[in-house]
């Protein structure tokens, strides 16, 4: 009688088994258990291949379900630019200018200053301020798909549509969200804002293009630091373009501005209007503080060229008086005119020179940017990629397809186990 293959795996041996009778007994052992293993893994693939079907309509329905995605998702088109942007031009030797070095400098008058600095990894936050979508959303363009002009802000709240695809994943995989921010929106419909809130932006909302925070932020000095206010739809158009207008510096020090739309000479608009605002940002950053020495400096000369101009009226006004009269009181109204008159010729020629240096500083701080990739109106779109969309399509229908073939069976085993 054959022994149970649980005895065989587990039967003690002998004390007096020589080695050979151990091999023998380790090979048939570990026969044994190979057997099982390619018994069991046999049985799987048997039970895997008669649910064959449930892969075959887990495939079948991701494909068409990844082919619908595929056609109605609206075409996007991206545009970019890459800059060279200048290093600074401040050097170690006391910060002073290196263009009035190279002029020679003017003798008595001190080249130490630098203006402010601004690191590159600020960048992208310039690009994504509230200041430059505003500035973005309002300007006119035209629409090639559309064949119209108009605005940013007028296409994302009338004319633009969100796609069938956003409806599906906003009410599939985004509806724990919906339903944890209902409270929520319920709570805000009994909080009513204040009426000068309100009429401000019910009135923002009927005319944007007259309100102050449309115009550009860098000539608003008189209203710099004064809070706005934005109304839903402001809010819904800067979201969208946030997803939509991107600035990255490279690994090499490069700037890189793109900008994604569905519409390609818009893309390409868009990025031009967002890497205008930046170089216009930065360069009124970098030479904010020499601009303003600048215009005090030539308040000052203008001062001081009168003064000048009037003590040598002055002195000469005198001279042509004692010109034949020699008289102690006379000599000393002469000395105190040349006095007054020496005093202001060398505030004047000092406050001269020092407007020569601020002009030479403006013309040094103005920061270049060097195109090293232009923009181009893109003539393919760059989403949604059919390709891409069908293939990670079928792998999903043959990994959720196989994920419910094994769950099928593990359910039958433990079915079985427990009956």
């Amino acid at each position: 009688m054959k022994a149970p293959e649980e005895y065989i795996e587990t039967k003690p041996q002998p004390k007096d088994m020589t080695s050979e009778e151990q091999k023998a007994h380790y090979n048939r052992t570990d026969s044994v258990l190979q057997e099982e293993d390619e018994i069991d893994l046999l049985e799987l693939f048997q039970q895997v291949w008669s649910r064959r079907k449930v892969v075959l309509i887990a495939i079948g329905t991701s494909f068409m379900l990844g082919l619908f995605i595929a056609i109605v998702s609206p075409a996007e088109y991206s545009a970019e630019i890459v800059l060279m942007p200048q290093s600074s031009n401040t050097s170690s030797m006391g910060g002073s200018s290196n263009l009035l070095r190279q002029l020679g400098g003017f003798a008595g008058v001190s080249l130490d200053g630098s203006s402010g600095t601004l690191d590159k990894t600020l960048y992208p936050d310039i690009t994504q301020s509230t200041s430059s979508y505003l500035a973005i959303m309002e300007e006119e363009m035209h629409f090639s798909t559309l064949d119209t002009t108009m605005s940013l802000y007028y296409y994302f709240t009338e004319v633009d549509t969100p796609p069938v695809t956003e409806y599906i994943k906003r009410y599939t995989l985004g509806l724990p969200r919906i339903l944890i921010q209902l409270p929520v929106r319920l709570l805000s419909l009994f909080d009513k804002p204040t009426p000068d809130v309100q009429n401000l932006a019910s009135s923002t909302s009927e005319d944007t293009s007259s309100q102050v925070i449309s115009t550009p932020v860098l000539g608003r000095k008189d209203t710099l630091y004064q809070p706005i206010t934005l109304n839903g739809r402001q809010l819904l158009v800067i979201s969208k373009l946030k997803n939509r207008i991107t600035t990255t510096i490279e690994d090499n020090g490069m700037v890189k501005v793109s900008a994604t739309m569905p519409d390609p000479i818009i893309a390409a608009k868009t990025t031009e209007l967002s890497v205008n605002y930046l170089t216009r940002y930065i360069t009124a950053y970098r030479i904010e503080k020499v601009q303003a020495d600048l215009v005090f400096i030539e308040e000052q000369y203008e001062e001081k060229q009168e003064r000048y101009r009037q003590a040598q009226q002055n002195l000469a006004a005198i001279q042509d008086r004692n010109a034949n009269i020699v008289t102690e009181r006379g000599r000393i109204e002469l000395e105190r005119a040349e006095t007054e008159y020496n005093l202001a010729f060398s505030l004047y020629q000092s406050v001269a020179q020092q407007l020569e240096q601020a002009r030479i500083k403006v013309q040094e701080e103005t920061p270049a940017f060097k195109v090293l990739e232009p923009i181009q109106v893109p003539l393919r779109k760059s989403e949604p990629n059919e390709e891409l969309i069908i293939i990670l399509s079928l792998f999903a229908g043959l990994a959720i397809g196989f994920a419910v073939v094994i769950v099928q069976i593990i359910y039958g085993n433990l079915k079985l186990k427990l009956q």
